[in-house]
């Protein structure tokens, strides 16, 4: 077969293909491995602050897809085709083979602090009270309220609530709340962290954590 004839298939593979991810625990994997072309997956568009995931699952060969936040009917469903937590510049590079560049506002807004915001969001995550919040005085769980809060509402704004690990951001404040006796936000946190263990990504991860949740 000669390059001229090559060259559409190629061109269609390379567009709809999915990396996937063979090993456990399950998650997405963007480097070199196995590649398929999703019946339905393959026709969802890219977006930088995407609403939904998908899951590979090599036991049944089947890929799942989960919404991480609420999708209004009409609204068109977005995965991500790159990193989440990678700049501007290194996704549009990740674009390269898909031959499009991304409108999303993540990247006609992008600044060097939500550059930063992205590239900093394990650390952020790591740096949370975690399970140690709820050992917080009433005092102390008050004081550090506004910074997780704000915290949370930009990631939000940049679109990361729908990386798995932003749930610790949820948990946190549960306890937090918890602490300061709000019952009520207390148990909207907790719902809101627990609405990220339908994705199995976050149930694998989830496993590690070391928070208790209150039900």
């Amino acid at each position: 077969m000669d390059d001229a004839v090559k060259r559409p298939w190629i061109s269609r593979l390379v567009s709809n293909a999915m990396n996937l991810q063979m090993d456990e625990p399950g998650g997405l994997n963007f480097g070199k491995g196995y590649l398929g072309i999703p019946r339905v997956g393959a026709r969802i568009n890219h977006s930088c602050t995407a609403n939904a995931v998908f899951h590979f699952d090599p036991d049944t060969f089947n890929l799942s897809y989960t919404a991480m936040r609420d999708i209004k009917a009409g609204d068109q469903i977005y995965l991500s085709y790159v990193p989440a937590t990678a700049t501007r510049t290194h996704r549009r590079q990740g674009f390269g083979r898909y031959k499009f560049v991304c409108r999303c506002s993540a990247c006609t807004d992008a600044t060097q602090e939500t550059d930063k915001l992205r590239l900093d969001f394990g650390l952020l995550i790591d740096s949370l009270p975690g399970h140690s919040a709820k050992l917080l005085s009433m005092a102390q769980a008050k004081a550090s309220l506004p910074t997780i809060i704000q915290l949370k509402e930009a990631l939000e704004k940049e679109g990361l609530d729908n990386e798995p690990r932003f749930m610790q951001v949820w948990f946190t404040l549960e306890m937090l709340y918890t602490n300061i006796q709000d019952v009520e936000n207390a148990e909207l946190c907790s719902k809101r962290g627990q609405a990220y263990l339908t994705f199995p990504a976050a149930r694998a991860l989830f496993k590690k954590m070391s928070f208790r949740v209150v039900t």
